[in-house]
């Protein structure tokens, strides 16, 4: 579910109420009556309830794994927008299930979107529940932890045994050393994975500790102020440049659960890389590790595992790369609208806004893709960032902040998988799916002129007729004004 968290999405909704989009008060069309109801439908992942839990400080109902991986992101923050939680403490929706179920009865042939079967499965004890809210409250004290030491060490007056004093202490009982693993796609960046054991002896950055390769100190891992960890040059150390990033504000590399981005060829920008992840390792390193070998220490059958998946990461990189060159240099926004009675519906009364041409801008790479302009518009983009295609203005160009959002990892936007959903952002109301939505190579064709009614003929040769014999008559009455 990290790939479809709704959760990066929450400050979009203080953007929007702000006046990012405006819509005219129009009707909105009437469910279908085979549609999904939207009060059994997650406002996160958008799918139908299979375990609704309801968080005890925030009366708001959400599918379970979905609201985790929101938090897992941003620990105890409202979906919402608005003021942290107070706890992660969360308790079975029982009576929205009960609600799925009776729906499912009523409509015996249909398998909710996003579900492998009509069977939704066993429901969280609160054993489990109270066991995930543990953990949730840990990510949230650690990321405040990093924060009171980034201000405790900015404040000439602190007092070692106030709060900042016992921040220290819970970032120092976070682990010692982390190993990053995976492949990146790049055998050069390869030298950067592996065991990575934390310096103590050097200032916090950040509010974060910095690590350093086992057996290579001149490789190091910190976290920078832009919000990202880097893995990168220890000439480097502090600075918002790495050989690996990850937009991720963790307050402890093992905590981190966005993904992570590969430097690649000069000029070429990043590229994901979603095999790689960043996992505590307290064991003691093997003998021999302090070499700093490519293969960080691994075991035989470990090293030739991840030999074999950097290989396999080498052609994905040459097919990413060839992608990115032949991407189309236009590519248009489409879709066939849905009137009502009374005019438009409220979710394309937005994203018709947005709907034309796009041209690449060759010079501008956002998440190591392409940025498009819209034609006639320099203030409408188009970008990529944290896993999602998205549709904004262009003062929030590579945030998480848009008018249109899909998730999709595709190179080029006119790679997007038919089963991408876009979505459309609605004041006070969240999100609202358009799947008629799509984005295509090529420019939009010049609109067509269209062929006059048969049933307009006989009434426009009578117009004809009328202005002939109006002008011949005025002619006529001249000729007779002259004699």
């Amino acid at each position: 579910l990290i790939s479809r968290e709704r959760g990066r999405y929450s400050s979009l909704h203080g953007a929007l109420a702000g006046g990012m989009i405006a819509l005219p008060h129009e009707p909105v069309a009437a469910p279908l009556d085979d549609a999904e109801p939207d009060e059994l439908t997650c406002p996160i992942c958008y799918t139908m309830f299979r375990d609704p839990v309801i968080p005890t400080d925030e009366p708001r109902v959400y599918e379970r794994d979905a609201l985790l991986a929101f938090w897992r992101r941003r620990p105890l923050a409202s979906f919402f927008g608005g003021e942290s939680l107070a706890s992660a403490r969360m308790e079975p929706a029982l009576h929205v299930r009960e609600q799925v179920a009776a729906w499912l009865a009523a409509h015996p042939g249909h398998t909710p979107e996003g579900w492998t079967s009509r069977e939704p499965g066993p429901t969280s004890s609160p054993a489990e529940l109270d066991r995930l809210a543990s953990e949730i409250a840990h990510l949230a004290a650690v990321r405040r932890a990093a924060e009171a030491a980034e201000a405790f060490a900015a404040d000439e007056d602190r007092d070692p045994g106030g709060a900042g004093g016992e921040a220290l202490l819970l970032l120092r009982a976070q682990a010692t050393a982390v190993r990053l693993r995976g492949a990146t796609g790049h055998p050069a960046r390869a030298a950067f994975t592996g065991r990575y054991v934390r310096r103590d002896d050097l200032p916090l950055l950040a509010g974060r500790f910095a690590f350093a390769k086992q057996g290579d100190p001149d490789k190091m891992l910190w976290f920078a102020r832009n919000g990202f960890w880097h893995a990168g040059r220890a000439a480097d150390l502090g600075r918002q440049t790495g050989f690996l990033i990850v937009a991720d504000s963790a307050g402890a590399p093992e905590h981190i659960v966005g993904e992570w981005q590969v430097a690649g060829p000069r000029g070429s920008g990043f590229v994901p890389a979603p095999g790689l992840r960043c996992e505590p390792d307290e064991a003691e390193p093997d003998e021999g590790e302090e070499g700093g070998g490519g293969s960080g220490g691994l075991s035989g059958d470990e090293a030739e595992a991840e030999a074999e998946a950097e290989a396999s990461g080498s052609e994905e990189a040459e097919v990413w790369a060839r992608q990115l060159a032949e991407a189309a240099p236009v590519v248009r926004l489409e879709g066939q609208p849905r009137r009502q009675r009374h005019g438009w519906t409220v979710t394309w009364s937005v994203a018709r806004r947005w709907l034309g041409s796009y041209d690449r801008l060759d010079r501008v790479q956002v998440g190591g893709r392409h940025v498009y302009c819209r034609r006639g518009s320099s203030s409408r983009v188009l970008w990529f960032t944290a896993g999602f295609w998205h549709f904004g203005h262009i003062q929030y160009l590579g945030s998480q902040t848009a008018a249109l959002f899909v998730a999709d990892s595709a190179a080029c936007p006119e790679a997007i998988g038919e089963e991408g959903v876009w979505h459309v952002g609605l004041p006070s109301r969240g999100w609202a799916p358009l799947h008629e939505l799509r984005v295509r190579a090529g420019a939009e064709p010049p609109p067509q002129p269209r062929p006059l009614p048969s049933a307009m003929l006989p009434a426009l040769v009578g117009l004809v007729i009328v202005l002939a014999a109006s002008t011949g008559l005025r002619v006529w009455l001249g000729s007779s004004s002259a004699i």
